[in-house]
């Protein structure tokens, strides 16, 4: 391989490729554009006098590279490259005005697909605020505009309709609390008798099953691992989850992390979910701590939260339901094309720095439809 690794493994200078080493799979490559000091969780290459810095980078990010990678990683959990095995890795042989002449096509190419992929998500951004706003809107006003308005006495809410209530969370579910993790890792079970829930699958979603379990019998020597009833909202407590949701759709216990209401008394779980999902931004300036900031059950059971009639919780839920839906699908289908043309992206990449796309014809391909 013309390459050398940099005298410091975590400096570099301008002209020198950049390898995320750790968890190579990811596929971080960089082209310095200046001097600078790198983690040492960074390969520094550095490009001899027969190998084309922009080249080398896109070489970095292709399939065959990337899977060089991962065979020669070490580690289970975070699996790492190291030089002694990437330095191996046989490069094309191309001379170096080819190597330029890719770098130079796929400098175009890939900066096309980026646009269109910034596009897209700048769509998935706006309808995720969108999404906010018309929950906010719903579950703090209402759907008749004309309501008489009055000034609900929480800052985070503002005016709300003068016949809906303002309670505390602590006066609307009989039971409110949490769960543990057990000391013994044996203890939690691919297939166990009952789920157990983490802040990781509270996605705004029913959850109908989880990634790990417990056993009868684990349930029963660990007083603080309750099992909840279908029905019961669940709300992350902890660090960059704060205010996360789920519902439960089967009896399941919980981590720590997680805050369950069940025995709902005059509010529907689904409205209460709506008006948490309204309130996140409340729940995180009430957080305390530092680099792992918090809420805990006490703040919780003291949220006061808007409180119409049931059968007006049930029209907003209804509501709600059909027009996230419909939102969330385009999110879902814009997602889907991202991903798509990401995996386009790293094809084309892959293709043309080993060889296998004819750079003569793609273009001509391309516009007359024949690709």
């Amino acid at each position: 391989m013309p390459l050398k690794e940099a005298t410091d493994s975590v400096r570099f200078q301008s002209g020198d490729v950049l390898f995320g080493k750790l968890r190579p799979y990811l596929a971080k490559a960089w082209h310095a554009d200046r001097d600078g000091t790198a983690t040492g969780e960074l390969l520094v290459m550095r490009p001899g006098p027969e190998v084309d810095g922009r080249y080398l980078t896109y070489l970095a990010l292709s399939r065959a590279w990337l899977e060089w990678a991962g065979v020669s990683a070490y580690g289970a959990k975070m699996p790492r490259s190291s030089w002694d095995a990437m330095r191996d890795f046989r490069l094309p042989a191309f001379s170096l005005d080819r190597q330029r002449t890719i770098a130079g096509f796929l400098d175009r190419e890939t900066a096309d697909i980026d646009a269109m992929i910034a596009k897209q998500e700048e769509l998935v951004g706006l309808l995720g605020e969108r999404r906010s706003a018309v929950i906010a809107h719903a579950v703090t006003k209402g759907l008749n505009p004309n309501a008489p308005l009055k000034d609900s006495g929480v800052e985070w809410l503002g005016d709300v309709p003068a016949h809906w209530g303002v309670k505390r969370l602590s006066w609307l579910f009989g039971l409110i609390s949490s769960g543990t993790t057990p000391a013994n890792e044996d203890q939690l079970e691919d297939d166990g008798d009952h789920y157990w829930v983490t802040t990781s699958e509270l996605r705004e979603r029913p959850i109908r099953h989880t990634r790990r379990m417990v056993s009868s019998e684990t349930v029963e020597a660990l007083s603080p691992l309750k099992l909840y009833p279908p029905g019961t909202l669940l709300i992350a407590m902890y660090g960059a989850t704060i205010g996360r949701l789920g519902m439960l759709e089967v009896e399941a216990c919980t981590n720590q992390a997680c805050c369950a209401f069940a025995e709902a008394k005059g509010v529907l779980p689904e409205f209460a979910m709506y008006a948490l999902l309204a309130a996140r931004e409340h729940l995180l300036v009430l957080a305390s701590g530092g680099g792992q900031p918090n809420i805990n059950q006490d703040k919780l059971r003291s949220l006061r939260i808007p409180v119409p009639p049931v059968d007006e919780q049930e029209a907003l839920v209804r509501h709600l339901k059909e027009v996230l839906d419909d939102m969330d699908a385009v999110v879902e289908r814009t997602q889907e094309s991202v991903g798509l043309m990401r995996e386009r992206r790293a094809a084309l990449i892959s293709d043309a720095v080993t060889g296998r796309l004819d750079l003569d014809t793609y273009g001509r391909v391309e516009r007359e439809g024949v690709a």
